[in-house]
Order: C-alpha cells, then structure tokens, then sequence
C-alpha cells in the first residue's frame, strides 16, 4: 500500500515523517508532494491508497486535489490535515468524502491511529474489490465451459444414437447419457437442427 503526504510546509512533511510510526503502519511507500501540481504527477503515475493533504498550497487547494482524486483515484482514502478550523472548509470535506478532517498541530500518536483506519479501510476495499473481479472471472470461465460442455453434450448424444440405431430411444435416455437434462437436450437439438 502507498500513502501520499502533501503540504508545502516542508517542516510539517518532515514531522509526519518522523513522527509518524510507519514501522506499525507497514507502507509499502510513503511518497511527499509540496504542491497541488506535484500531487497529481504522483498520483498519475502511482496507485496511491491513502492521502494526507493540507488545505493552503501553491496553486489549487487541497480540496482541489480531493475532487481531483475522486475524479480519477476514487479508491483513495483522503484526510485533511490544516490549521484551517473554518467551517466551510470541513463542510466541504465532508462533501467530498473525507475520511477526516484533522487540526494542526496533532499528535503523532493520533495520527498513526486515524492513518491505520484508513489503511484498514484501504485494505477491506481492496479484498472486496479483488473478491469481486474473482467472481465475474469465474462467471465468465464457468460460462465458457458451460459453452463448452453443451456442446459435447450435443456431440455426446448424436454419437449415441449413431451407436444405438436398432433401439427404441427417448429423450430422457439420450439425456442420461449426455448428462444433461430431457428439456435441455430438447432445446439443444431444436437449437442446433431446427423443428
């Protein structure tokens, strides 16, 4: 997982960063950013989970680069962390689905805790996510070989009536020896040759 820390206060990265307990928050990445314009680089090149913005920057604002994160990064957890207590400005975060809205100066300690959260949250977003690409792969694999298996079953009972020529048939005899059911094997030959 990669977290992204972005304010222009060049002391305040450097306290999150050794302040901050990465060693109990295990990031595969802990990446910085001083602007709104060097955040998006990064977040164009790198999945980023959680990001930890300040409001004031060069440029566009922190919620800026919240709306442009919900644009294209909707799977990041995004916290605010200012010394704005302005209302408005929670408001909007809470508008844009931030997962915290923090005050400067903070504890370190808190922050690791709200930042775990968020990883937590990251993380069970990622296994549902992963569970659900699993299920439609599935789907479509049991979809082909159901593709593939109804047509055997076709070749399965065309062969047996060819071996089976002198015998009275029925449908559900062909069927139990195609493994499939009467109506399927119906629709199939209907399907298949017509009538």
């Amino acid at each position: 997982m990669n977290i992204l820390i972005v304010d222009d206060e060049q002391l305040a990265v450097q306290g999150m960063l050794d302040g901050v307990n990465w060693d109990v928050l295990g990031f595969d990445k802990v990446l910085t950013a001083n602007s709104y314009a060097e955040a998006v680089n990064i977040i164009k090149n790198t999945y980023i989970d959680i990001m930890v913005s300040d409001i004031e920057m060069p440029g566009e604002s922190g919620l800026k680069l919240i709306e442009y994160v919900n644009e294209h990064s909707q799977n990041t957890e995004c916290i605010i962390l200012t010394c704005h207590d302005e209302f408005d400005y929670a408001r909007a975060a809470v508008g844009l689905n931030c997962l915290e809205y923090l005050l400067k100066p903070i504890r370190y300690q808190k922050l690791t805790e709200i930042i775990l959260r968020a990883k937590e949250k990251a993380e069970a977003r990622r296994k549902t996510e992963q569970m659900t690409q699993y299920g439609q792969q599935f789907i479509q694999a049991l979809s082909q070989e159901t593709k593939g298996d109804t047509a055997n079953a076709l070749d399965t009972a065309v062969g047996y009536i060819d071996q089976h020529l002198a015998e009275e048939l029925s449908v559900r005899d062909l069927a139990a020896a195609s493994f499939i059911s009467a109506d399927h094997l119906t629709r199939l030959f209907k399907k298949k040759f017509g009538a």
